[in-house]
Order: C-alpha cells, then sequence, then structure tokens
C-alpha cells in the first residue's frame, strides 16, 4: 500500500512540477505556456503529440554542426580551404567506395537469394548481370510466363525495389527484366 502511495506522489508532483513550470529555473516556461515551435537555448526543437512529446536533437546536431563548420570554412585562407576542399574530396570519394561494397554485399545477401528460390520455384532461368559498378540487371526466363501469386511476398517486395521493369518475349520465352540501381539503396 505504501508503495502505491508512493509511486502516486510521485507521478502527481512530476505532473504538477511540468504544468506550473516549478523547478524549471532559469526564466523557462512550463509545458502548458512554453512556445512549442522555438528551440530555447539550443536545446532541441519539441513537437506536442498525444502520446507525449518529441524531441528531435538528430536535426539540431546536425544544425549546430552546420553552424560551427559555417565559422571556421569563415577564417580560413585560400590556401587553407583548397587543401580542405582537397580532403573533403578525398574523403567523399572513400565513402563512395564503402557505401557501393555495402549496397553490393546487401544485394548480394539480400536480394540475390530471393531471385534463386523464385525461380527455383517457378522452373524458370535466371542470368544477373552487372551493367557497371552499381547496376544489376536480373532478368527471369521462363517458356510457361511468370506468376506472382499473393504468397510470393518477397518477390512482390523486390519489384518494389526494382527501379525499372520490364516484360519482354524472346523466341518462345517470356522474360521478366529487373533492373536495380544499387546507389538508389544508400540515397
Amino acid at each position: 500500500m505504501k508503495r502505491k502511495w508512493m509511486r502516486g506522489l510521485t507521478v502527481f508532483a512530476v505532473i504538477a512540477g511540468l504544468l506550473t513550470g516549478c523547478g524549471a529555473g532559469d526564466g523557462t516556461k512550463s509545458m502548458m505556456s512554453a512556445d512549442t515551435a522555438a528551440a530555447e537555448n539550443g536545446a532541441a526543437p519539441q513537437e506536442y503529440y498525444d502520446a507525449g512529446i518529441a524531441y528531435d536533437s538528430y536535426a539540431m546536431n546536425d544544425m549546430a554542426a552546420a553552424e560551427e563548420i559555417a565559422v571556421e570554412l569563415e577564417s580560413m585562407n585560400p590556401k587553407e580551404l583548397n587543401r580542405l576542399k582537397t580532403e573533403m574530396h578525398r574523403v567523399l570519394a572513400e565513402s563512395r567506395k564503402e557505401q557501393e561494397k555495402e549496397s553490393g554485399n546487401w544485394f548480394n545477401q539480400a536480394v540475390v537469394p530471393v531471385l534463386k528460390d523464385f525461380v527455383e520455384q517457378s522452373e524458370a532461368c535466371l542470368d544477373l548481370s552487372e551493367d557497371g559498378v552499381l547496376e544489376v540487371t536480373a532478368v527471369i526466363r521462363n517458356r510457361g510466363g511468370v506468376d506472382i501469386n499473393e504468397k510470393d511476398h518477397r518477390m512482390k517486395m523486390l519489384l518494389l525495389l526494382a527501379n525499372h521493369i520490364s516484360i519482354e518475349r524472346c523466341d518462345e520465352d517470356l522474360l521478366l527484366v529487373l533492373a536495380f540501381e544499387l546507389e538508389s539503396f544508400f540515397r
């Protein structure tokens, strides 16, 4: 019984403090009278919802970092700016290579097995070709056509991932061509 009362009193005290602003020093306002659109003193922007408050600290960190970089850039001389530009291009190129590698690995681990399973179940043939570093084309070839039913959830998901889909006829075979641009996976 004592524990129940203590918890009830604690909750009541917290709610009363939030509503009245008690204990919020430095001139901050209570939750009921605070300006919800503007962040004060570098605090994260707040949005009120029926279920509570959402803080967007990620956006504040990005904005603060951008402002800090802008201030530093203003104080740099042309030689320093050129060195920074060279280093920036190196870092971006390195990051792009890492993203390309990760996208290729992800494609091979997530997409290729689904294609292979579908081809095996539908007794079709699969041709995979890389049309560049970040482009892969999957061609599913079958004489009887390609049937994707309501239970083929993973294959339907691949249709959504594909950047281009075409259905073609080649001799006696029906082709389902799925083109994937891996770059779109990490944009």
